[in-house]
């Protein structure tokens, strides 16, 4: 079930053959040697710049039938520097991981390995005999595959240290959550992103299939897996319960049927290839209590056609809406601060838009491919725009549409930089020229409202432009959101 990673090798596959040149910039840039094997260990070496000599090790598995390794200091010479996410994860006869002291990227405690300042538990043996076991509050990501296969396990404690929780984490710990421990497994506010297949085949979820707990399943207040079947999720079709936080990865990438979406208020995360691929989805409503959009959320989802995104929302991870071919309109919200890399690439039916000025970086690729763009408006003025010609384009090279912003600006740079158009909506001092425009987003509207309050009630009022003083008393405060609501009010 791990669909989040089949489907990132489809993406990947389909843009390398739409450009190459989109490869070389998502790609690392690095040479491996062919895999070889130490004291039950397979192994890579790597050349990080290409330069012709090897630079470090990376262990890339073990032995199928190892009960105990040593991860060293170096191999070959070659200190060993990293571990591949999958390197462990079908190793199901492993009891011990230790590793040399003097190895300065990895570290053990009791067997099961971390990185070296215990912040990523990286593997927890899976034959080991313990039936429980408590992370330690110094870890805050639990990495992929961490616990996959430990069919023993029957409760772990996540402390709320953890901010993530990666793909298969518990994959095939087919006992967790079994007895009482089904009732105490919990999981902590603290964790922003639980990876796809995260606790696929666990008691879990197995409980709750058995006893035909479906088509929406749960592990404590996050949705981990949709039914297939599912046509829509909203309030009087198959609602998300109330108290749920998140969405996990891949939790509805199978639902190939799927129309329509409400997430009701309380959802804050939605994670990485959520959504991914579902091709039917017109409709989707994201909660003002959302915060973060993972990577890949959205990506693939061809039949959206428009997107609101809330304010609440303050970080949109990569490609999240890519090849999202029939979007014609979406917002940017005010409270995200960076585009990232090939967010919107794809989009090949977006016409226009505009990039509000809390956005500081536009990253490279971010609106790649986009057939029908026409206009793009930045109203930053030291916006960094990463300097490729693709982040704005029609196609693989060509941008036929208008890029508008203030004179002296980044945008006037780039713009001039690949011969794109260019026109200046002014010089761009403090002040924006639409009065109420708090949130920079070309337009004064209930949403600046929300802005000045939110900025007001997080002690930020003094980041707020002069456009936010409405009333031109000099002042930024309530009595301006109010002035706002009130002119909007008398001009219906």
């Amino acid at each position: 079930m791990n669909i989040s990673k089949k489907l990132l090798s489809v993406l990947t596959a389909t843009f390398c053959a739409a450009s190459v040149s989109v490869c070389s910039f998502s790609a690392s840039a690095e040479n491996v040697s062919a895999e070889k094997s130490d004291n039950g260990l397979y192994y890579v070496a790597v050349d990080e710049d290409e330069d012709g000599i090897y630079d470090f090790t990376r262990i890339t598995g073990c032995s199928s039938s190892s009960t105990s390794l040593l991860i060293p200091k170096s191999i070959d010479d070659l200190v060993v520097r990293e571990i591949a996410d999958d390197a462990f994860a079908d190793s199901t006869s492993l009891i011990s991981i230790d590793v040399n002291s003097q190895n300065s990227y990895f570290s053990a405690d009791d067997g099961v390995l971390f990185n070296k300042n215990g912040t990523k538990l990286i593997r927890y043996p899976s034959s080991k005999a313990a039936t429980s076991y408590s992370i330690p509050s110094s870890v805050t990501e639990v990495a992929d595959n961490a616990f996959a296969h430990c069919t023993k396990m029957e409760y772990v404690k996540i402390p709320d240290t953890v901010t993530k929780i990666g793909e298969r984490a518990f994959y095939k710990c087919s006992s967790l959550g079994a007895g009482d421990s089904l009732n105490t497994f919990s999981i902590p506010k603290s964790v922003e992103t639980i990876g796809d297949s995260a606790f696929w085949d666990t008691e879990i979820l197995n409980y709750q299939i058995r006893n035909n707990g479906g088509p929406l399943y749960y592990a404590d207040s996050w949705l981990i897996y949709v039914d297939s079947s599912v046509k829509t999720v909203m309030d009087a079709s198959t609602p998300i319960k109330t108290g749920t936080t998140g969405i996990a990865g891949g939790a509805f990438s199978g639902c190939t049927g799927l129309t329509k979406v409400d997430m009701p208020y309380g959802v804050i995360y939605i994670s990485e290839a959520a959504f991914a691929n579902a091709t039917k989805l017109s409709s989707v409503t994201i909660p003002a209590s959302a915060k973060k959009i993972g990577e890949y959320a959205f990506a693939g989802c061809s039949s959206l056609v428009d997107l609101s995104i809330p304010n609440s929302v303050n970080s949109i991870g990569k490609y999240a809406f890519t090849n999202c071919k029939n979007l014609t309109e979406v917002n940017i919200p005010s409270s995200v601060t960076t585009i990232a890399e090939s967010t919107f690439a794809y989009c090949t039916s977006l016409l226009e838009i505009n990039i509000p000025v809390n956005v500081e970086t536009i990253e490279k690729l971010a609106f790649y491919n986009c057939a029908e763009l026409s206009k793009v408006t930045i109203n930053n003025k030291s916006c960094d725009i990463k300097d490729v010609p693709q982040t704005f384009s029609n196609n693989e090279t060509i941008f036929d549409g208008t890029i508008y912003g203030y004179e002296g600006s980044t945008a006037e740079k780039y713009a001039k930089a690949y011969n794109r158009l260019f026109v200046a909506l002014g010089s761009g001092g403090d002040k924006p020229s639409i009065s109420g425009d708090a949130n920079g987003d070309g337009v004064t509207n209930v949403r600046d409202c929300a802005f000045i309050a939110s900025a007001l009630a997080n002690g930020k009022g003094d980041t707020l432009p002069l456009a936010a003083d409405f009333n031109e008393d000099g002042k930024t405060n309530v009595r301006d959101a109010a002035a706002i609501a009130s002119y909007l009010a008398s001009a219906k």
